[in-house]
C-alpha cells in the first residue's frame, strides 16, 4: 500500500564504470518556514570499490560551512564479504578522526554471516572493548533461523536476546519470535512475536503483532496489518532496484521490511541512531524481514538496506 510507504531519502543513481570506483553524495535538508527555503543539514559522501561495494561514507554537518562529523569504513575479504565496519567521529580540536565503534564479521563459506562482534573504543586505554556478540544459524535454504545476542562487559558474556524465525514448506516467513534472557532464573522468556499469513504466491496477507503478558502467561494482540495488492504489482518482474515498505512506522517494538514486489532479496541491513551510531545489524530475508527494536530508546533511527545509499529509510520508535 503506497500510503504506508516509509520515508526514503532519494539520491541519483550511482554512476558505474567497469573496473572503476564510483562516488555519490547525499544531502539532507530541512524546510525553513520563515525563509520559505530549504536549508542544508548534512551531507554524506560515498566511495566504492570496483565491485560497487561501499568503501567509505563521510558525513558532514552544515554550520554555515561543512564540518566533518562521522566516517564509516568497510573492509571486505577476497570473496567480497564484509569483515569489518569501522565508525569514527571527527575531533575538532585535533582535526583528526577518532575511533568510535566497529563491528567485526565472521562469515560462512556461502557468504552468510556466522557471527558479528560489536566493539566500542576506549579513549583512555586506546583499545577496543567488546560490547555485544550476535550469532546466527540458518535453514538449509540459507534463511536466518535464530539470532542470539550476548552482552560483553569486562570480559563477562551474558545472554541478552534471542530471535527465532519459522517458515512454511514454501520458505515463507510465518512467525518471528523475540525472547529476552532473565539472569535470576537463567531462562529465556517470551517478549514479542509477529505472526504472518501468506497468499498462495508467497505475498503477505496479514501480520499480527503480539506482546507476552507475564501476569496471565498469554499472548496479547497489539496490532494487525492486512495487505491488498494490484494485479500489476503481483505479476511484475523483479528488478535490481528494489523499492521497500516498512511497517509499522512509527513503531513500539519491531518493524517489518517488505519489498514492493513481495520478494526481498537476501541482503544486509544496518540500523543507526540519530547520531549515526550503528545499533543493530543483520540479514534480510526473502518475502519479509522482521526486525525487533526491543531495548532501543525512543527516537529517530535510519535503516539502511544493502550497500546502496538510495535505500535509506527513516524509522521512528515511540
Amino acid at each position: 500500500p503506497a500510503s504506508m510507504k516509509a520515508e526514503s531519502i532519494p539520491v541519483p543513481a550511482t554512476p558505474r564504470r567497469l573496473g572503476m570506483a564510483a562516488t555519490n553524495i547525499v544531502v539532507t535538508q530541512a524546510w525553513d518556514t520563515d525563509a520559505a527555503a530549504w536549508t542544508d543539514l548534512s551531507r554524506t559522501t560515498y566511495t566504492y570499490n570496483a565491485s560497487g561495494k561501499v568503501l567509505t561514507s563521510v558525513t558532514e554537518m552544515w554550520l554555515g560551512f561543512w564540518l566533518n562529523s562521522l566516517k564509516q569504513t568497510n573492509t571486505y575479504d577476497v570473496n567480497g564479504y564484509l569483515t569489518n565496519s569501522l565508525l569514527q567521529t571527527w575531533v575538532l580540536l585535533s582535526s583528526l578522526w577518532q575511533n568510535l565503534s566497529q563491528v567485526n564479521f565472521t562469515n560462512n563459506p556461502n557468504g552468510t554471516v556466522n557471527q558479528e562482534i560489536t566493539q566500542g573504543w576506549d579513549n583512555m586505554a586506546s583499545s577496543w572493548n567488546s560490547s555485544s556478540r550476535t550469532t546466527y544459524t540458518y535453514t538449509t535454504g540459507n534463511k536466518v533461523l535464530t539470532s542470539v545476542t550476548e552482552s560483553i562487559t569486562n570480559g563477562i558474556i551474558l545472554n541478552e536476546s534471542m530471535d527465532t524465525y519459522t517458515y512454511d514448506l514454501n520458505g515463507n516467513l510465518t512467525n518471528s519470535l523475540s525472547k529476552i534472557w532473565v539472569n535470576s532464573t537463567s531462562t529465556w522468556i517470551d517478549d514479542t512475536q509477529a505472526n504472518f499469513t501468506n497468499n498462495s504466491d508467497g505475498s503477505i496477507n496479514q501480520i499480527v503483532s503480539q506482546d507476552w503478558n507475564t501476569t496471565t502467561s498469554q499472548w496479547t494482540n497489539t496490532e494487525r496489518l492486512t495487505f491488498t495488492y494490484s494485479i500489476a504489482t503481483r505479476t511484475r518482474e523483479i528488478t535490481h532496484n528494489e523499492s521497500y515498505n516498512i511497517y509499522p512506522n512509527p513503531t513500539r517494538d519491531r518493524i517489518t521490511v517488505i519489498s514492493d514486489n513481495k520478494t526481498l532479496k537476501a541482503n544486509s541491513y544496518t540500523l543507526t541512531d540519530g547520531a549515526g551510531r550503528s545499533v543493530k545489524r543483520g540479514k534480510t530475508e526473502e518475502g519479509a524481514t522482521s526486525i525487533p527494536l526491543n531495548g532501543l530508546p525512543a527516537g529517530l533511527y535510519y535503516l539502511k538496506l544493502g550497500s546502496s545509499p538510495n535505500q535509506i529509510f527513516k524509522i521512528i520508535k515511540e
